[in-house]
C-alpha cells in the first residue's frame, strides 16, 4: 500500500509526503519514522540516508551503483544515487526517474 501511495507523488509536489515502509522488525527506520516531503528527503544528510538504507537492507556502497567511470565520483552524485535507491524502494519511482534524468552527463545509477 505504501508503494502505491508514494507512486502517486510527482517530483514537483511541494507538500505531498512520502510514506515510510516498515522494516522487517515491524518498525520504521529512526530517521524515517514519520512521512517526509520530497524536499525533506533530499535535505537529509548522507549519514542519515545510509542509516535508512541499511535499515531496509539496501546497498550503501559504490559497488551497488552502475557506474561507468573508474575514477572518483562526486560525493553529491553518490548521495543522489542513494536517494534514488531509497525512492525506488518506497515506490516513488517518478521522483527517482526525474533525479536520474537531471544528470545528463553523469553515470547511470
Amino acid at each position: 500500500m505504501v508503494q502505491f501511495v508514494n507512486s502517486k507523488i510527482w517530483p514537483g509536489a511541494r507538500y505531498c509526503q512520502l510514506q515510510p515502509k516498515m522494516c522487517h522488525g515491524a518498525k520504521f527506520p529512526p530517521e524515517f519514522r514519520i512521512p517526509k516531503t520530497v524536499d525533506e528527503m533530499r535535505a537529509m544528510d548522507p549519514s542519515s540516508v545510509d542509516r535508512v538504507l541499511r535499515a531496509y537492507n539496501l546497498p550503501t556502497d559504490l559497488r551497488s551503483f552502475r557506474t561507468m567511470t573508474q575514477g572518483t565520483i562526486n560525493p553529491r552524485t553518490v548521495h543522489q544515487a542513494k536517494l534514488c535507491t531509497l525512492f525506488d524502494f518506497i515506490g516513488a519511482t517518478q521522483i527517482s526517474e526525474r533525479q536520474r534524468n537531471k544528470r545528463n552527463n553523469g553515470p547511470p545509477y
